[in-house]
């Protein structure tokens, strides 16, 4: 009987002493384990997710405060679409400001594969305005670039064209898109009805940008508001720091265009003065001032423009 009883009490010393070499094995693995090569060590075990995904649990529960390990976790679990696991290990990540994005694009990541991987068309419904949510909150706390970017993608991939577009708006106020950039934006802005969003870009390059087809669209956007004035100072802006002739052409005819509109007699004739030599120049401009004087009845202004023009002509021409 006493012989019995030790070797019971063998086996049970047996067995914790295995289990006590076990865990003291895991904790020297996961203490002394660089951390760093966590990722190469995944990639090799990506056939065996239940071994990879085991160990990282182990290295969360020693290192709680280390989000690396569980960003891998979250990523591994998205495969396995194990989504629940994922959001419940999205809980305890840091709440250090800082890391907000990082914690928005992996809720993003697992509400976007949710999306794919559903084939209900109600939960699609719900993990795609999930996913726009997580990207609109994102927008208000990125100030880098890669996040700006990241967002501008996937909203150009689910086609989230408004969401795009103030990703966009926010970009062009820290400067991080061009002012030809920015001027798609703005005409995309428009058309979509984002009358904010298109405010907000155009005020921005009004203030930033030598470019003079800014002040041609405030000039635009004046003339709806029936703000003539300030259109018709907009379009002279537009016309003294035009940088090419087809612009100052271009934004001529605009400025002559409004006054006619307006019936501004005495505003057409003194932008004809200040400008003969350069309308002169031009055939288009010439057809169009003596056009205005014909149909105004004013004959010996057409005849005196007409002459002036034959004089100014170069003989040698055709």
């Amino acid at each position: 009987m006493n012989l019995l009883v030790t070797k019971r009490q063998k086996e049970v010393v047996s067995k914790k002493e295995l289990l006590g070499i076990f865990a003291l094995f895991t904790f020297l693995l996961v203490l002394f384990f660089p951390k760093g090569k966590i990722d190469s060590l995944v990639a090799r075990e990506e056939s065996n997710y239940d071994s990879s995904s085991q160990y990282l649990i182990n290295i969360i529960h020693f290192y709680p405060q280390d989000d690396q390990p569980k960003i891998i976790l979250v990523n591994m679990y998205l495969k396995m679409q194990r989504f629940d696991d994922a959001r419940k290990l999205l809980k305890t990540f840091s709440a250090d400001p800082r890391y907000a994005n990082r914690i928005y694009r992996l809720k993003y990541n697992i509400a976007k594969a949710s999306f794919f991987s559903n084939k209900s068309s109600v939960n699609k419904n719900a993990a795609m305005l999930e996913m726009q949510a997580l990207l609109y909150g994102m927008i208000g706390s990125s100030k880098e670039i890669a996040d700006f970017e990241f967002i501008r993608t996937q909203a150009q991939k689910m086609n989230f064209q408004k969401l795009k577009v103030s990703a966009e708006t926010q970009m062009i106020r820290r400067n991080f898109l061009s002012s030809s950039e920015a001027l798609k934006v703005y005409k995309i802005a428009l058309y979509l009805k984002m009358s904010k969003e298109a405010n907000i870009i155009l005020e921005y390059e009004i203030r930033n940008s030598s470019d003079p087809m800014w002040r041609v669209l405030l000039a635009q956007k004046n003339f709806v508001a029936k703000d003539y004035g300030a259109a018709i100072k907009d379009y002279e802006a537009a016309f003294a720091h035009a940088k090419t002739k087809k612009e100052r052409e271009k934004w001529f005819k605009e400025l002559f265009n409004l006054h006619v509109f307006l019936k501004h007699k005495r505003e057409i004739l003194m932008l004809i003065t200040n400008n003969e030599s350069f309308i002169m120049g031009n055939d288009e401009l010439v057809k169009m001032v003596i056009s205005y004087y014909l149909g105004n009845g004013m004959l010996l202004e057409a005849r005196n423009f007409s002459l002036k023009l034959f004089q100014n002509k170069d003989p040698l021409e055709d």
